[in-house]
């Protein structure tokens, strides 16, 4: 019996890691998930993306990831996901969806985010004319 898993579930799970280590509330245990040159949001530097994830701790306790679409891009292995996503505000039931388009690039035997940006229109348009 093969144990090789598709993309789309070998992302998801990497979300689904992602995501139970947020809910912990830790930045330092989220480094693992991103490239050493990751771009998330126009932030092109682990602290700068740093920055940005903990402000987004002190706002929201949760963040629930769904992967929509997979596909590769190019022959360096390079893979992309579009996400629909939910941030549970802190003290609040409701949830903020949104959407996201992130490359992925193999660090070791694990994909991390490479490029992400996220709730923008044209995600796919913009990051595949740059690759």
């Amino acid at each position: 019996m093969s144990t090789t898993i598709d993309v789309k579930t070998e992302l998801q799970q990497r979300l689904d890691e992602f995501s139970n280590v947020y809910r912990t509330g830790i930045w330092e245990d989220l480094i693992e998930f991103y490239t050493p040159d990751a771009i998330m949001q126009g932030r092109t530097d682990i602290t700068a993306i740093k920055r940005l994830i903990t402000q987004y701790m002190v706002e929201y306790d949760d963040i629930r990831f769904t992967i929509t679409d997979t596909g590769t891009i190019g022959k360096d292995g390079l893979v992309y996901s579009t996400i629909a996503f939910n941030l549970h505000k802190r003290g609040e039931k409701v949830a903020e969806p949104g959407k996201e388009i992130c490359i992925w690039k193999k660090n070791g035997d694990k994909f991390c985010f490479h490029r992400a940006v996220w709730n923008a229109d044209e995600a796919i348009e913009t990051y595949t004319k740059h690759i």
